[in-house]
């Protein structure tokens, strides 16, 4: 995304064709009728760089250890910024940081702000990196050490949805743990579409919800145990997850050998999960790795209070033991300490009330703007 001298704003994207409305925000942006440019297309042939920046270009390399593509993004992006002369460079997560980051760079852009992903893409040895899996390594091999020589530039920063993401990146690039500090944080903002501020949840609807996709890193299996051991324990709720995944028919399998379909359902993936909220006393978070989760967000804008293990940013989205409470990551303690939230009525009732009130306060898209318009200095 480019902050222009001539314009309000414009929208830079690899391979415009591969955008839509299902699986970016391109149709949302169209709609503005702003410019969008597509830097896959091959526009330098019209116009020669200066022998000095050529020079740079030329000394890129051309590795599998870069992603596809990488030395024509960043001469193409060049040649756009050259020809545009943006005034603010917003790049967003780390391939495209890196190409933008060198291009904008290159191009002497007054501001090149870079957003990070939730955690680095690959852990490195005696750290608390997570790992995120090959498909996150693969084209990255250059990509820490480019990090580092474009943060030597004070025109250059770094942002963050969460304080963890932040810290994750420091400890990830080898800075002094203070550093973090320099790196920007913008949370998440939310079109919230309901006016509830809490009051019409006083109701019971008898039932504790999770919404994530059925995979490994979400954890869905302890999930299940959870709601199983507080069945078992006489606790009388029932139990929902929304979401599809990879693990669907192992949860499925498990939950009717247990004899327990009755009352933990598997719904699938919904694509109105305000509904589903709707239906919920509390939601149950049970990820080992999370960036800044938005459903636990959502859910508290609907008057859901939630209960959430520790991972990444997680306890970042709610007020613990207020609109929300953070859990061990044993079966055991998630369904004691769920169970004891909606024993507790005086706690649920606040925690209806609060729950919608925090994510409205915290996480409004006027609030992000506010913050993202400081940090290109446009702010007041």
């Amino acid at each position: 995304c480019l902050g222009l001298a001539n314009s309000d704003s414009s929208l830079a994207v690899w391979n415009i064709s591969r955008n839509d409305e299902y699986n970016s925000y391109i149709s949302d942006f169209q709609s503005l009728n702003l410019p969008i440019y597509d830097y896959s297309e091959d526009k330098t042939e019209t116009s020669s760089f200066p022998p000095v920046i050529d020079a740079l270009l030329r000394c890129l390399p051309v590795a599998p250890g870069l992603n596809p593509g990488f030395t024509k993004q960043v001469r193409n992006l060049t040649h756009l910024f050259q020809t545009e002369k943006p005034n603010v460079v917003h790049l967003w997560q780390d391939a495209t940081n890196i190409a933008g980051g060198i291009a904008a760079l290159i191009a002497g852009v007054p501001k090149i702000v870079m957003s990070a992903r939730s955690s680095p893409p690959f852990p490195i040895p005696n750290t608390s990196i997570p790992e995120k899996g090959s498909v996150y390594f693969i084209h990255s091999r250059f990509t820490r050490g480019a990090y580092r020589k474009l943060l030597e530039n004070p025109n250059v920063l770094l942002c963050h949805n969460s304080n963890i993401g932040a810290q994750l990146y420091c400890e990830w690039l080898e800075f002094p743990s203070n550093r973090s500090s320099e790196f920007h944080i913008i949370r998440n903002g939310f079109s919230f579409e309901i006016n509830t501020t809490g009051e019409t949840r006083e109701k019971n609807f008898n039932h504790v919800g999770g919404i994530f996709r059925l995979k490994e890193v979400k954890r869905p299996m302890l999930w299940i145990k959870s709601a199983e051991l507080m069945i078992r324990n006489g606790f009388k709720y029932n139990f929902t997850i929304v979401g599809d995944g990879p693990m669907m028919q192992k949860c499925k399998d498990y939950i009717v050998s247990k004899g327990l379909s009755e009352r933990i359902k598997l719904v699938g993936f919904s694509d109105d999960v305000g509904s589903w909220l709707e239906k919920f006393d509390i939601l149950l978070h049970t990820s080992a790795i999370e960036g800044l989760p938005n459903v636990l967000i959502e859910a508290q804008s609907y008057g859901v209070p939630v209960v959430a293990t520790d991972a990444g940013g997680s306890r970042e989205t709610f007020i613990d033991n207020v609109t929300g409470i953070l859990c061990n990551d044993d079966s055991e303690s998630i369904s004691q300490t769920v169970s004891m939230a909606l024993s507790n009525t005086d706690w649920i009732s606040n925690a209806r009330k609060q729950s919608a009130i925090w994510a409205r306060d915290s996480f409004s898209i006027s609030q992000m703007q506010a913050t993202m318009l400081q940090m290109y200095g446009w702010g007041k």
